[in-house]
């Protein structure tokens, strides 16, 4: 059977297991499917040689009964409807299925400590998981192991079971870096391999014959899936996995390697700690997991032709850190570079932080080459992101403009800065028109001598999130709005015009300072740069226009260090290039060409303006509506009231629901009462909606990580559903270390924005009374948006068709569950209110196929 066709087995068989999961998470089982799988391997492996032996005693894939499968298969019978106890005895437990793995090792060396790695004793005889063990063991007896090819459908159903598993930190290497990873295998046969942090193995499937493969992974359950995976596409190299501490072991001789590969987890946790059990201290090398990697594998790499490959963090081809400028010092004099790769974020699924890989050479005998690639990219559905190798390989193998070989003394002239993208700055739009030459910055400003006063007085503390916003136009700020305090004593003060330019995150925010109202401000030299323009070569208006043009920003994106936070050191600022025209005449002249544009956009901000009046104008005319209805109603309320008061005097006091008030109409009291409810709805309908616009409360600096658990522990909760947070902390560290994801919001307001999302998805989505659903948050920082991105997911009922392009719209309603169709529409506009943005994604045929994502802007207090 082709490779195809074993993926869609693998599919049918996904879909088929998540129908009998009944109140369960599927990866609550996935240790027993993962096993049971590769059981039915075994079983009919043994009956074709003495590869595997399998025991007569174990019967746990005996009784099949097929009317059984038809009913699960194609019935779509849940496990609520399977009655298997008369199929299948009681002993089918947690405790049973450890006997007969603890067999199967027993009887196969190969397997030794694998399956007594996973736990099945939580499978303990309960009839719930009884009925959903069952289950599985009857749907995977119904794949015919004879007709697929193993491998392909083991690798297809392991990449389903670890992308569902809600771990940020848990993720099958992309398919494609793995080749690319790959193809710097030296030419040679009986290849020794060493791969530390190995993972689940993906590097070890496709090597050529006779290769001699050591791997290592500390983790045990990612171990035993890894000697799985290997024995499950039949691997016949002479290939080993340790469960062991990688860099432990790095910091041993273990031998020499003609190729060391490792795509450790980026931001992966080092134990750089002495072994007091091997009293070991040379594992306290280095301050950076990267820098200990690569050092220790350049002492194991064959001095002849070895290779090794590396993923890296971008902050540690750029960073200034004395130390890792030497290091990467010593990797180019010693003809150690052969090449880096600048590789797009978002490939892997465990992180969204941009890397590169490093390609070292024991003696590389060419210029090092420098590949930007990230760009190569390939965007699928569901926002999937994969390598575009095609490009890659075109790139590596010929001329190409993203690839550059790079003379030794530039690379020295660049500070050994290793990021691709600096080596293609000359291929920015530089071309100058007549009348214009390259100016450094530094000709053009001059950073404002830093005195420190002692008195104490009332000022500004500014900071980074108080300078403008990339807004050419409109950029002198007095800081009005910024608190005044008492400024602490041995303060930074600025008391006259400056430029005020942001040393840290991803915009220069360049700000004129006007100090006019003579309240002088505060600031951190490490966080801000003030300077003075030097207005006799350059207007200080036309500096502020140019300083936010993509030719600029280019530079310095290149320049600066650090991941979600960079930092550019003010010596870098400074050196950047700019376009200056001869004349200053000509860039008045410029100024003059901006500030004109402006003013028609200013014009067209006034008719806008307009048109909102008219629209006020409008919206008061509709409340006026409303309020006739509350009246209408109230007045509804009232009359039943007075009706069931007479009725209640008539009968001494007494109300029975069957008399009748009205003997036309023949309306009995029970009937008043409902008349008398569904008003009162109604008023209160109206009430909270009388008025479309919010009431929001004061923004404050909050951390997203707590607040959602905060509206995780006040908000619903209840046994039809599960709430699972994860916080992709790998996504917010830096450097150093890891950065808070500070949001700038009103708690009251998140509170209200994540309610009417759980709401909507409790009402509309969770509708099957016997199913168990999943409400997810997932908190990430989005490297290609440079915003933090929280991701409100649910397993419930897609939405109805066209519902996600008609969320933004009041009044919309979610199909036959639907009310007044307003929570949707308050979410869009409590985010819009704190400068956020609500994404609406609708994926039907995927496991969780609503989710909503919330992006806003990280913020530093």
């Amino acid at each position: 059977m082709n490779n195809s066709s074993s993926i869609e087995i693998a599919i049918d068989l996904w879909t088929n297991l998540n129908k009998v999961r009944g109140p369960y998470s599927i990866n609550e089982f996935e240790e027993v499917i993962i096993s049971l799988v590769f059981l039915r391997f075994i079983k009919e492996e043994s009956l074709k040689g003495d590869l595997y032996k399998f025991d007569d005693s174990i019967t746990i894939f005996d009784k099949n009964d097929f009317s059984l499968k038809q009913n699960i298969i194609t019935a779509n019978k849940r496990f609520d409807q399977i009655e298997l106890d008369h199929l299948y005895p009681a002993s089918f437990n947690g405790d049973y299925l450890t006997k007969i793995f603890n067999k199967i090792e027993l009887d196969n060396p190969a397997l030794e400590g694998v399956f007594s790695s996973f736990d099945f004793s939580s499978f303990l005889g309960k009839k719930e998981e009884g009925i959903v063990l069952n289950s599985i063991i009857t749907i995977i007896n119904t794949i015919n192991v004879q007709e697929i090819n193993f491998g392909v459908f083991f690798d297809e159903l392991l990449e389903r079971i670890i992308n569902s598993n809600d771990k940020a930190s848990e993720s099958l290497q992309p398919k494609e870096l793995v080749e690319l990873m790959l193809s710097f295998l030296p030419k040679k046969d009986c290849l020794s391999i060493y791969n530390p942090f190995s993972g689940f193995g993906s590097f070890a499937l496709n090597l050529p014959k006779n290769t001699i493969y050591l791997g290592e992974e500390i983790d045990k359950k990612k171990w035993s899936i890894s000697k799985l995976r290997l024995l499950a596409n039949k691997v016949k190299n002479r290939n080993n996995i340790e469960n062991t501490h990688s860099f432990l072991s790095l910091a041993n001789d273990n031998g020499k390697f003609d190729f060391i590969i490792a795509n450790p987890r980026l931001r992966f946790t080092a134990v750089l700690k002495a072994d007091e059990d091997n009293n070991n201290n040379q594992i306290i090398t280095s301050t950076d997991e990267t820098l200990f990697v690569i050092s220790e594998s350049l002492k194991k790499v064959k001095s002849k032709k070895g290779k090794i490959v590396i993923t890296t963090f971008n902050s540690f081809l750029t960073s200034d850190d004395e130390y890792i400028v030497d290091f990467r010092k010593f990797l180019v004099e010693n003809n150690f570079l052969e090449m880096v790769i600048s590789l797009p974020s978002g490939i892997l699924g465990h992180s969204s932080i941009p890397f590169s890989l490093l390609v070292l050479n024991s003696k590389n005998e060419n210029l090092p080459i420098f590949v930007d690639a990230s760009q190569c990219l390939i965007k699928g559905y569901n926002s999937s992101r994969k390598l575009d190798l095609d490009k890659i390989f075109t790139a590596i193998n010929s001329d190409s403009v993203i690839k550059k070989d790079i003379e030794v003394n530039k690379i020295i002239n660049n500070h050994y800065n290793l990021f691709p993208a600096r080596y293609f700055l000359e291929d920015l739009n530089l071309n100058l028109q007549s009348g214009y030459k390259l100016m450094k910055l530094s000709d053009l400003i001059k950073p404002i001598e830093i005195k420190y006063k002692y008195a104490y007085r009332k000022g500004k503390f500014v900071k980074i999130k108080d300078l403008l916003n990339e807004n050419p136009v409109y950029y002198a700020s007095s800081f009005k709005e910024v608190e005044e305090i008492e400024i602490p004593k041995k303060s930074n003060i600025l008391e006259k015009k400056a430029i005020l330019l942001a040393l840290r995150g991803f915009s220069l925010k360049s700000t004129v300072f006007l100090y006019s109202d003579r309240t002088p401000i505060y600031y951190s030299s490490n966080d801000i740069l003030a300077c003075k323009v030097i207005d006799k070569i350059v207007n200080y208006q036309y500096l502020m226009l140019e300083l936010e043009k993509d030719y600029i920003l280019q530079q310095i994106e290149v320049e600066r260090s650090g991941t979600v936070m960079p930092f550019i050191s003010k010596e870098r600022l400074l050196s950047i290039l700019i376009k200056i025209p001869d004349s200053y005449e000509q860039q008045l002249s410029d100024v003059k060409l901006v500030n004109d544009v402006s003013k028609k956009f200013k014009k067209k901000e006034v008719e806008l303006q307009s048109k909102m009046d008219q629209f006020k104008k409008e919206h008061l005319e509709e409340l006026g509506l409303k309020k006739h209805n509350i009246m209408q109603h109230l007045n509804n309320v009232k009359s039943s009231l007075d009706v069931l008061t007479f009725i209640m005097k008539q009968n001494n006091g007494i109300l029975d629901a069957k008399s009748i008030i009205n003997p036309v109409k023949g309306t009995t009291v029970a009937q008043r009462f409902h008349l008398l409810s569904e008003s009162l709805k109604e008023v209160v309908y109206f009430v909270d909606n009388i008025n479309d616009d919010f009431n929001f409360k004061k923004s404050e600096f909050l951390d997203a990580a707590e607040l959602i658990k905060y509206c995780i522990e006040k908000g619903v909760n209840n046994e039809l559903f599960d709430i699972t947070f994860i916080d992709d902390i790998n996504a917010f560290a830096n450097d150093e270390d890891l950065i808070k994801p500070m949001i700038k919001f009103s708690r009251l307001d998140f509170e209200e924005l994540y309610n009417n999302i759980l709401q909507n998805a409790i009402r509309h989505g969770f509708t099957d009374p016997l199913k168990k659903y999943k409400f997810v948050i997932e908190l990430r920082f989005d490297e290609e948006l440079k915003k933090i991105v929280i991701s409100f997911l649910n397993n419930g009922k897609p939405f109805p068709k066209g519902m996600a392009e008609r969320y933004y719209l009041k009044g919309e309603k979610a199909g036959e569950t639907s009310n007044k169709g307003f929570g949707s529409w308050k979410v869009t506009e409590i985010a819009k209110h704190f400068d956020a943005e609500v994404v609406v994604n609708d994926f039907p045929e995927e496991y969780y196929p609503v989710r909503i994502d919330l992006i806003l802007n990280i913020e530093n207090e």
